[in-house]
Formats: C-alpha cells, sequence, structure tokens
C-alpha cells in the first residue's frame, strides 16, 4: 500500500517521503506534497482517493475512474461541496464523510480500499457518469431556455423517457 498526501499550497515546502508502518508491520510508503500538476496521471493509477468535493475534483474522479471518500469543506460558498459530495455518492461515485466527523474517515477508508467487489460498483457507475457529453448538455440546457428545439432531438427524447 502507498500514500500519496497533495496538501495544497502553504502546508509543506517540498516534497517529503515517509516509510510508515501498520499495526501488523507491513510498510506503508508515504510521499507528502505541497502541489502537484500531474492530477490525471496521479488519479488514473489510485484505487480510492480522500478528497475535498470541488466540481472540478469531481469531474476529474469521474473522468479517471476513481472512487473517492469526500469530505466537503464546510466554510464553501453556498455549502457547494456538500451538494457536489452528495450528488457524487447518491450516482454511486464513492462515500461522504462529513467533516465533523473525521474520527471515522480511517476506519471508513480501510473498509473501502479491501472491498474489491463495491471499489469495482464505483468505477461502474464513475463510467456511466463520464458517458454524459456536457458541452450538448448545456448547449441543450441553453436553447431550451430559449424556447428553441435541442440540437439533437434524439438525444432530448431519450433524456425524456
Amino acid at each position: 500500500m502507498q500514500l500519496f498526501c497533495v496538501s495544497g499550497p502553504g502546508k509543506r515546502t517540498g516534497r517529503e517521503e515517509r516509510v510508515l508502518h501498520t499495526r501488523e508491520g507491513a510498510v506503508v510508503k508515504s510521499y507528502f506534497v505541497p502541489f502537484c500538476d500531474r492530477m490525471a496521471e496521479l488519479l488514473s493509477c489510485a484505487d480510492l482517493v480522500v478528497s475535498r468535493s470541488g466540481a472540478g475534483t469531481l469531474a476529474e474522479l469521474a473522468r479517471t475512474g476513481t472512487p473517492a471518500v469526500l469530505v466537503p469543506f464546510p466554510h464553501a460558498a453556498d455549502n457547494h461541496q456538500a451538494a457536489n459530495a452528495f450528488f457524487f455518492e447518491q450516482q454511486g461515485g464513492g462515500l461522504v464523510v462529513d467533516q465533523r466527523h473525521l474520527a471515522g474517515l480511517t476506519k471508513e477508508v480501510q473498509e473501502l480500499v479491501f472491498n474489491d467487489w463495491l471499489l469495482r460498483k464505483f468505477r461502474d457507475n464513475l463510467a456511466r457518469m463520464d458517458q454524459e457529453n456536457s458541452l450538448d448538455a448545456m448547449i441543450d440546457d441553453l436553447l431550451a431556455l430559449a424556447g428553441l428545439p435541442a440540437a439533437n432531438p434524439a438525444e432530448s427524447e431519450q433524456k425524456a423517457a
């Protein structure tokens, strides 16, 4: 098992590597960095991610098919991260842990990371979530708001069904 932690700007001055051990003595290589500009690669090789729940992050998780435990930032404007996280959870992409309940985060992660069946189910759901063509959906929504017919009537009929 390996742990890769992107802590955010100002939290660390550079890359740090540590070797940690589980209670049973197994080695866990751990890497801590303040920033990563290769998130798609990092997410693509992860079995599970623990993250905040900004819209960009959720889009990256869906695109890379990476299940997540989301901890919404409680001070985000209009509590939008909580709304994002709960939508992600309802769609079957992962689970939400409220920041007030971080004591249970380790247990939640341990139960998930070794549950191959559930991780596979999350990945299947993420693949479904990533199928939506967001540009076409936005264009259709704008056309509907303007009272005009959809750009692709066949897709609009499928959505209505």
